[in-house]
């Protein structure tokens, strides 16, 4: 792990607004900072809040108060197109794993479209990225008919395992995932939750797991954040 963090936030607060008018604080003056290559585990009931923290250090939503550094810089003051060459860095992994692609779309083209989106200097070509692409699907144990597929014929381990897929072959340096395996049937939670844990060391990622369940997180992180 290096000295500076990949991802910080600093003094964090976020607060919400119900409809009847009355405000809901989920956390303040929150602080934490992951290092590279740490699985770090995010614990809470439900409505704590451990989804907003982790929309907030992906900037996906803001904080009212506090600030977010990526790799030491204050994402507040990057240019869109400084966050725009970042964003394939720092990816999230869904809860609904059906709810991550497109369902009128066929996963080829899920995929291809992702390439086309967020090209990157780990490929040399797009042939290098189909390349990769299958031989992840190929350590996944996920078929190659699949890729003729819509979203909507496959199951929930099969769109987990491309999500986590998709999030990957970027090698991104951080990346949430979000209760990725409370939908899962039982038979392919551990599976998935180790893959996550195997390719976040393989690649050296920094990864955010948010899960209810304590014997997971105990099992595949360094270190668990409980929100109160």
């Amino acid at each position: 792990m290096g000295n500076i963090p990949v991802v910080e936030g600093q003094h964090l607060s976020k607060i919400f607004t119900r409809k009847n008018n009355t405000r809901v604080t989920l956390f303040s003056n929150l602080s934490l900072s992951l290092y590279r290559g740490e699985i770090v585990g995010l614990w809470g009931l439900s409505g704590k809040g451990k989804t907003t923290l982790g929309n907030l250090l992906l900037d996906i939503i803001s904080p009212d108060e506090g600030n977010v550094l990526w790799k030491g810089e204050n994402i507040s003051t990057l240019s869109h197109k400084e966050k725009k060459r970042l964003r394939p860095l720092f990816q999230k992994i869904h809860q609904d794993p059906g709810s991550s692609f497109p369902s009128h779309l066929k996963m080829q083209t899920v995929f291809r479209d992702f390439y086309k989106w967020g090209k990157h200097a780990v490929f040399s070509s797009e042939q290098h990225w189909w390349d990769s692409l299958h031989e992840g699907m190929k350590k996944a144990s996920l078929s190659e008919k699949l890729l003729d597929r819509y979203p909507c014929q496959l199951s929930g381990g099969e769109l987990q395992r491309f999500a986590l897929l998709r999030a990957m072959l970027f090698s991104p340096l951080f990346l949430v995932a979000d209760e990725p395996t409370s939908r899962l049937d039982p038979s392919v939670q551990a599976k998935v939750a180790h893959m996550i844990a195997e390719d976040a060391y393989k690649r050296n990622v920094t990864i955010l797991f948010i899960s209810h369940d304590k014997a997971l997180l105990r099992a595949i992180c360094s270190r668990i954040i409980h929100l109160e």
